[in-house]
């Protein structure tokens, strides 16, 4: 992993990455498809306030599946690789698009668009930003890109190791996983030189750094249940200390109605990530599955313990509370997720009840 410091590679060491990251990106695109925010065969301008996009060559508009399946006519291009810091992704955008050429070469021999809309696949790392910006535009929370991809992608699958940083490097990234980073070098016969850092301000076409026992659980999960399993099961034979593997298989083992290996997992999973609140909060509903009522309580109270704001477990534990007709125990937690959540008004239901 690092050369001069003698570090070895373990299965911990974060990597830098490039094209996989489009699978985040497409998966991203697809969610909000699912939700019903967009629909394949919606033309991309109608989301797009700040500059439209439009292909000269014609001969119809360009589509949220056209950018999904490399057709929009764009030309292949190098992710507008940089030695310094982008441009914010809508910023960059709206410049480039204005511009006729790409600009290796003093913008002289790359034309932007080499074919019609639908035409025929021309891989472009300048379309998958561009759905990126898309995911960033259009997302019902306001969240940037990465922010969306952290969110309902990586922290669902517990993947504590893992980023989609619009730059790849200590400003950008958690300290925890920049101190991991393996180290890339290019060989000049015996030589092994640091490579440069490179940015990409085609960012949502490739910049996530992560850890291969994370990336296969995106990769599987896609797949459906049998292969996610194996791939937890995997992660956690590659590395015992693997908490998104025992978290992940716990999740799976519940489901399916495990209920004794699912809490094994998620005490398992809170031993490596104490301070997460989400394994204690699996566990706890498990516990209740179980009629384990007491300790289902001491998962909820030491997750409120470490973060007395933690809103799902607030309205979680205020519910628990009320159905064992504890209704002035009930009262605290649940004026506290409403004011955490004035929106809610399950919430205040619930409160009226025990009141």
């Amino acid at each position: 992993a690092n050369l001069e410091n003698k570090t070895p590679m373990t299965p911990q060491t974060v990597f830098h990455s490039g094209s996989m990251g489009k699978t985040y990106t497409a998966t991203a695109t697809m969610q909000l498809v699912e939700q019903g925010v967009l629909g394949l065969d919606d033309p991309i301008n109608r989301h797009f306030t700040e500059f439209k996009v439009t292909n000269p060559l014609g001969d119809r508009e360009i589509t949220v599946r056209d950018l999904l399946t490399h057709r929009t006519g764009l030309a292949s291009n190098a992710a507008h690789s940089e030695f310094l810091p982008p441009k914010p992704l809508g910023d960059h955008l709206e410049e480039r698009y204005a511009q006729e050429m790409f600009p290796p070469f003093e913008g002289t021999v790359i034309p932007r668009w080499t074919a019609k809309v639908g035409e025929t696949f021309q891989y472009s790392n300048f379309g998958m930003a561009t759905l990126g910006y898309l995911v960033e535009v259009t997302n019902p929370e306001g969240l940037s890109f990465s922010e969306y991809v952290q969110k309902h992608i990586m922290d669902p699958l517990g993947m504590t190791s893992s980023m989609f940083p619009p730059v790849q490097d200590a400003a950008h990234v958690r300290p925890e996983i920049v101190e991991r980073f393996s180290t890339g070098y290019v060989g000049l016969g015996e030589v092994h030189m640091p490579t440069p850092t490179i940015y990409f301000a085609d960012y949502p076409a490739g910049t996530v750094v992560s850890t291969p026992g994370e990336h296969i659980l995106l990769l599987l999960k896609l797949q459906r249940i049998g292969a996610a399993e194996e791939a937890f099961r995997t992660a956690i034979e590659l590395d015992s200390n693997s908490y998104p593997g025992y978290f992940n298989l716990g999740k799976l083992r519940a489901r399916e109605g495990d209920l004794v290996p699912a809490t094994s997992l998620f005490r398992e999973a809170i031993e490596l990530k104490p301070e997460l609140a989400e394994p204690r909060l699996s566990l706890a509903e498990v516990y209740l599955r179980m009629q384990r009522m007491d300790a289902a309580e001491e998962q909820f109270r030491a997750i409120l313990l470490e973060n007395p704001d933690h809103l799902k477990t607030l309205r979680r534990y205020g519910l628990f509370l009320l159905r064992r007709n504890r209704f002035r125990d009930a009262i605290e937690p649940l004026r506290r997720a409403i004011s955490l959540d004035e929106r809610s008004s399950q919430t205040h239901v619930v409160l009226a009840t025990a009141l």
